[in-house]
């Protein structure tokens, strides 16, 4: 395999390639994680979407987007994100040397989850068995074919209480599905020491219907964490592409996603009435067609709005066509929508690049902030940093 070509997680620019029509099947496949723009000439530009990780589109063309974000923050950010059990630094540390780095991080995040969730022990229900016994439980299946029935056993339905439900069933293909991959050694020892304890559950073939069962109730909703990182792993892995359309692996880390995620999580445990993907719905006054236009903003603080925060992994800077740099255009209209729309303040987020920016503008007499957060530094302090400002923010009267 040669070397990859390689993108930074916030490269809009990208690489140029010229592609084979299988690497190209291949890579549309994979456009919902990998930025792509079919030229005419017959050439593809490939950029980054948010996404970090690796896509082998044959074994000559391999697609790297790549991060400065330390392995032990991005552990740290995840945690935050799937609200799991945090990860010791040092973990992410030993993970410098990934045989597959994006497969090992969804590795030790799920195995910590997992582990959790088996010292509560795996959670049991009601599961309806279809058996042959030597004596009658529950009902007789008069159907059952005779031809098949062992001698001296009757065919019958009846209600177990079972661990076999499909949380666990989920929980174990997604193990299954590490185990089949290239991991550290101590992650698949690990991997394959939690598989002992799913004996009794059964290995049903990973799909969206499999994941879809998992309904969360108050009764499983210790499972959400664990779920939320087998729905990654299982989409990760190619589980709605079909077999044999992706012959080599395609792991993407949703970093957008995540810092979405750790910025609310982080903000919910220090501010109270903090709520994530809140909006409103406007409905036409005139014209057709009559439907209505919705909204949602990543995280709204207080009932009445007093801020509103959006958040984008992004470059918060871009070159301008004079050569100078200006901000986001698109994500400034988005947030000033938001505050606009919402009657309060608005906080535009950003991860921090090549320099800090903390910018304030009074549109129509609603302020609204222009902000990033260092990444880099161990522990995550610009997350705490963020909170501390929200919080002066809040105090201080600027979103009353």
């Amino acid at each position: 395999m040669t070397e990859p070509h390689e993108i930074g997680e916030l490269d809009r620019l990208g690489v140029v390639l010229q592609l084979t029509s299988t690497e190209r099947r291949t890579l549309a496949r994979l456009e919902d994680r990998l930025g792509v723009e079919w030229r005419a000439d017959g050439s593809v530009r490939v950029y980054s979407r948010g996404h970090v990780g690796t896509a082998a589109l044959s074994p000559e063309t391999v697609v790297s987007v790549i991060t400065k974000v330390p392995v032990a923050n991005i552990l740290l950010l995840a945690s935050l994100a799937y609200r799991t059990l945090p990860i010791p630094p040092a973990v992410g540390d030993a993970l410098l040397e990934s045989v597959e780095d994006v497969v090992d991080w969804l590795a030790v995040l799920l195995v910590t989850e997992i582990h959790a969730l088996l010292a509560r022990g795996l959670r049991q229900d009601y599961v309806v068995v279809e058996d042959q016994l030597p004596y009658v439980r529950g009902r007789l299946r008069f159907d059952a074919n005779p031809y098949s029935a062992r001698h001296g056993l009757t065919a019958c339905e009846f209600a177990d209480f079972l661990p076999d439900i499909p949380e666990n069933r989920v929980l174990r293909a997604s193990l299954e599905v590490l185990a089949t991959q290239r991991l550290l050694p101590g992650i698949r020892v690990r991997v394959e020491q939690l598989l002992r304890s799913f004996q009794g559950v059964a290995f049903i073939r990973p799909t969206k219907g499999l994941l879809a069962s998992c309904r969360i109730t108050r009764l499983n909703r210790h499972y959400r964490p664990a779920l939320e990182l087998c729905r990654l792993l299982l989409d990760q892995a190619g589980m709605g592409l079909g077999v044999g359309s992706v012959g080599a692996p395609a792991y993407f880390f949703p970093m957008d996603m995540v810092f979405q995620e750790a910025v609310t999580s982080l903000l919910q445990s220090q501010l109270p009435a903090v709520s994530r993907q809140t909006g409103r719905s406007y409905q036409p006054v005139a014209a057709t067609p009559t439907r209505p236009f919705t909204f949602s903003a990543d995280i709204v603080i207080g009932a009445p709005p007093q801020l509103v925060i959006d958040t984008k992994y992004a470059a918060p800077e871009v070159r301008n066509r004079y050569g100078g740099w200006s901000f986001h255009n698109d994500n400034v209209y988005q947030v000033v929508f938001y505050a606009l729309s919402l009657g309060c303040p608005a906080v535009l987020v950003y991860p921090r690049l090549e320099r800090d920016v903390d910018v304030v503008f009074d549109i129509e007499g609603i302020a609204v902030s222009l902000l990033t957060v260092d990444l880099s530094e161990p522990g995550l302090p610009g997350l705490h940093a963020l909170a501390a400002k929200v919080e002066t923010l809040l105090s201080e009267g600027m979103a009353a």
